[in-house]
């Protein structure tokens, strides 16, 4: 059997089937494995998909996080500011003192200084002159004369004595009020920082009550007052009742007393609502509205104060301004920052807003006042004594002349008398002795130096 025999274009035609052939089923191969990685492609484009968005919901938490954090780091340097510019006015406050304080020790030191040196110069004149008069005299002083010398210089004693009691006791007054000056520059800073601290929580707990505020703000003032140093019923007086010429009646929360018959009224009646709603609001656009109230609350309070008549007041002589209290050392602050026309309109009306801070400062400079002025009065009354003491001395001595003048005329008289006694022709001593040699009984006998002196100026 012969071989089978293809032509050359059969075995083109089935070697270009083959290839198709072929073609195909790695077409259907390939198109099915690339199928498979597209399916696995887009599976695994939908999970990361699913990561970005749990990404970027993850992104938009820490992005609110930061701003919260952002906003906390805010309120808190805010804080630290108020602090850092408390203890800035602290430090000031206290500077001051301690400056007032040195003046005051080195003006004391000196008034006693010459106070001292007086005394002994008119102790040293004193014993000079007297030393003189003594020495001068004391062989003609008898009994008597000592006894009239010791009747002037014993009111003389009494005054010097007097003298010195008042010296000692202005120097024992003043080294007190030294000493309790230093105490309360100790305190001041901490009494400061409670009385801080202490509004802050209780302005928390007030919760827009304004009767609370204000009873809680009298309580705050009258403890700034006894840290002042001030007394009450006599530098201060709280809730006096006043009434004005046209009848109406007042009861300002404290007058402050000055010297000449000055008064300052004290009024701690502002309302701190808005104040605490804004220290409690977490919202930046509620809090700025609270502030605003805060800053209205106080505007409005000032425009009240100033309608008020309170130098036609009976029973005081204010002065041409009063003083409002803000118990909350944050919140006079905040105001300050926020508003810096408030204070010079308040001004402009004769209002002053103060703080803890600010108050105590200004009543310790008004204590100094009382206190100069009491030293004053007892320097007026040294000055008075002194005079008075010097007039006694000049009189004194006026007097020592006028006993030795005495002296001196009683011994001349004295000398006088003796010699009409013993000496010329027939004195009365050789004319009652010859009345015994002529024999006059007689039971005592003349002193022999009288005797002799007759006989030598006889002769």
């Amino acid at each position: 059997m012969e071989p089978l025999s293809l032509s050359p274009t059969v075995v083109t035609l089935s070697g270009v089937l083959i290839f198709i052939f072929g073609f195909i089923i790695s077409y259907l191969f390939v198109s099915r494995v690339l199928k498979k990685q597209l399916n696995e492609t887009q599976k695994h484009n939908i999970s990361l998909e699913q990561n970005e968005l749990v990404l970027l919901e993850r992104l938009k938490l820490a992005e609110e996080n930061i701003v919260n954090v952002s906003e906390q780091a805010e309120k808190y340097e805010n804080r630290l500011q108020q602090a850092l510019q408390i203890q800035n006015q602290l430090g000031a406050d206290i500077a001051d003192l301690k400056a007032r304080l040195s003046a005051e020790k080195q003006s004391s030191s000196e008034k006693l200084q010459l106070l001292q040196q007086a005394k002994e110069q008119m102790n040293k004149e004193f014993r000079d002159l007297a030393a003189q008069v003594m020495e001068k005299n004391s062989d003609r002083f008898g009994k008597q004369q000592q006894e009239n010398l010791s009747n002037i210089l014993d009111p003389f004693k009494e005054q010097l004595g007097e003298f010195r009691k008042r010296v000692d006791h202005v120097y024992d007054i003043e080294s007190r009020d030294r000493v309790s000056l230093l105490k309360e520059i100790e305190g001041l800073k901490m009494l400061n920082q409670q009385i801080t601290e202490e509004a802050s929580n209780l302005t928390q707990a007030l919760k827009g009550d304004r009767k609370a505020q204000g009873n809680w703000g009298e309580v705050i003032l009258e403890r700034v007052l006894e840290a002042s140093g001030l007394q009450k019923g006599r530098e201060y007086e709280t809730q006096m009742h006043l009434q004005s010429h046209d009848g109406n009646r007042y009861l300002p929360d404290v007058v402050i007393h000055l010297p000449e018959n000055k008064d300052i009224i004290v009024d701690a009646k502002v309302s701190l609502s808005a104040y605490e709603r804004y220290y409690a609001e977490e919202d930046d656009s509620l809090k700025k509205n609270h502030l605003k109230d805060h800053i209205q609350a106080i505007r409005q309070h000032v425009e009240k104060l100033s309608d008020k008549k309170y130098d036609d007041l009976k029973g005081i002589n204010t002065l041409d301004f009063v003083i409002i209290f803000i118990p909350i050392e944050p919140a006079y602050l905040l105001a300050a920052q926020e508003d810096q026309n408030l204070f010079s309109e308040s001004l402009a009306r004769k209002i002053i807003i103060v703080s803890p801070t600010t108050l105590l400062a200004t009543l310790r400079i008004v204590e100094n006042v009382w206190r100069f002025e009491r030293q004053n009065k007892n320097a007026e009354e040294i000055a008075r004594q002194a005079g008075r003491l010097y007039d006694k001395f000049v009189g004194f001595v006026g007097d020592i002349d006028a006993v030795g003048l005495r002296l001196d005329q009683a011994y001349k008289s004295y000398e006088e008398a003796k010699n009409k006694l013993v000496q010329g022709k027939g004195n009365l001593v050789r004319s009652t002795e010859r009345l015994k040699e002529l024999g006059a009984k007689t039971r005592k006998q003349l002193d022999e130096n009288l005797l002799e002196n007759p006989t030598k100026n006889e002769t």
